[in-house]
């Protein structure tokens, strides 16, 4: 167990990610929003018109990261401790879009499911009615 002693999280993790603050105030709110998204499209995976509108509000919030990323950048000191946003967008990417995109399919894996589902009700069914309609001939 003296390995666990030496153990360093940061000599695994990317550049990007060692260098961020990750107790920032607003850091930790998107993180807690990403999270109560992962859990909307959980619970409310049987409810297609909430997930249609939220995997159009996701992806719709995804395409306007460009602009929220030159938001972020002109107002940085406002609310954070250092400059984030880059003209690459690739932190906006790794800790808004990014989160954005795997809830977006998340959500269309669900609704895939559903239907798929709900297909398989609807088949058996008519094929139910079928034989019914083919024993009521005879």
């Amino acid at each position: 167990m003296a390995w666990l002693n030496n153990f360093d999280i940061n000599q695994f993790l990317p550049p990007l990610l060692r260098t961020v603050d990750w107790t920032e105030p607003w850091i930790i709110g998107t993180m807690i929003f990403h999270l109560i998204i992962f859990f909307l499209v959980i619970i409310n995976r049987k409810n297609f018109n909430f997930q249609a509108a939220l995997l159009v509000i996701l992806l719709g919030a995804t395409y306007l990261s460009k602009d929220l990323n030159k938001l972020g950048h002109k107002n940085w000191t406002t609310f954070a401790g250092r400059n984030y946003f880059d003209d690459n967008g690739t932190f906006i990417g790794v800790v808004y879009a990014g989160p954005n995109l795997f809830n977006s399919i998340l959500g269309l894996i669900m609704c895939t499911i559903e239907i798929s589902k709900m297909l398989i009700k609807v088949k058996t069914a008519e094929f139910r009615f079928k034989e019914k309609q083919k024993k009521k001939q005879k």
